[in-house]
């Protein structure tokens, strides 16, 4: 077991839901590692690290990263390219050297900033306010994130769905 850093993306494999590392390891005299996690929407809970996978890393041309394992640093100059397991990126390292690093061993050196609003087709929601849908009814969003990334929201307590298919189905979603 690697680890998981601050703000790196896991996916619940109980729940499939998707939050940030906002603090841990911590051992509570347990072979298993814990961790907070903040979900989109700012709640935290505690997991366990057995029943967390990391989400595939995907960087830009520009970003600034670290390695994991040699601690140094370096700007993403091209990639993904795909590997035989991880994708790979070219990176220009301190010092001038071009490296190829694989996406598993690599870390933004800045980490991104909690996320309170998504667009969705030129819509930009509000992920701590509620909507009405086109029949009156209330959606929240859970905090929790689709496999794919997209917020999940819920209709009365319902089972959770993704945003755009609230959208499509129900939609417009107006703020309430």
């Amino acid at each position: 077991m690697a680890g998981y850093a601050r703000n790196e993306k896991v996916k619940d494999r109980v729940t499939g839901s998707v939050s940030a590392v906002h603090a841990g390891p911590f051992n509570a005299g347990r072979p298993d590692e814990f961790y907070v996690l903040k979900k989109l929407d700012g709640r935290e809970q505690v997991a366990m690290s057995s029943f967390l996978d990391p989400v595939a890393r995907v960087f830009a041309h520009g970003d600034s990263v670290e390695h994991d394992y040699v601690g140094g640093r370096g700007t993403v100059k091209g990639g993904p390219f795909r590997g035989a397991c991880k994708p790979w990126y070219a990176v220009s390292v301190e010092g001038g050297r071009d490296e190829v690093w694989d996406a598993g061993s690599m870390r933004l050196v800045a980490a991104p900033t909690a996320l309170n609003s998504y667009t969705l087709d030129g819509v930009t929601y509000d992920l701590t306010a509620d909507y009405r849908d086109n029949e009156g009814d209330v959606w929240r969003f859970t905090g929790d994130t689709h496999p794919d990334g997209m917020p999940e929201v819920s209709c009365s307590g319902s089972s959770y769905t993704r945003l755009a298919d609230a959208v499509d189905k129900y939609g417009p979603l107006t703020r309430a």
